[in-house]
């Protein structure tokens, strides 16, 4: 199963998105891919950038690689996953129409978490929303997906 995990981008603040990915591959031996993993690579290569935020930074490096196809970061990031691997991956930080498209053509899911907020940016809708939930909430509801589907 597929599974693609969203939420808001870039606030720093931890709303549980990354560990819940993390979570749902230790469960059921899934392969964990990180959507952003490409583009936060080429941004710590950069030399410091006086007076530019990460945050800046890291959305110009997005921007410009989906200027030049709006696949670039997604068709990288699959490249690097074995085929045998695909179909059981949980794909962390999914933000564009495109990986949203990805996840559902394969059977997948969509999940958004939060911890209380909900992106209003998303050209997409989640299968499911999870906002505010403590860690044991979530698993539980995490864990229900999974099973379910199975």
């Amino acid at each position: 199963m597929i599974i693609g995990i969203t939420g808001i981008p870039f606030t720093g603040e931890k709303d549980g998105k990354t560990s819940a990915a993390h979570f749902l591959c230790e469960e059921f031996s899934s392969t964990y891919v990180d959507l952003m993993a490409p583009v936060i690579a080429v941004r710590n290569s950069l030399p410091p950038q006086g007076g530019v935020s990460l945050e800046r930074l890291t959305n110009a490096i997005c921007a410009r690689g989906r200027s030049i196809d709006s696949g670039f970061w997604l068709n990288l990031v699959i490249a690097n996953v074995p085929k045998d691997k695909l179909k059981n991956s949980i794909f962390d930080n999914l933000f564009f129409y495109n990986e949203y498209l990805f996840v559902k053509k394969n059977n997948g899911v969509v999940i958004e978490i939060s911890s209380g907020k909900s992106p209003s940016n998303l050209d997409f809708a989640p299968d499911y929303i999870f906002h505010g939930l403590t860690k044991q909430e979530l698993t539980k509801k995490l864990i229900e997906i999974v099973v379910a589907r199975k």
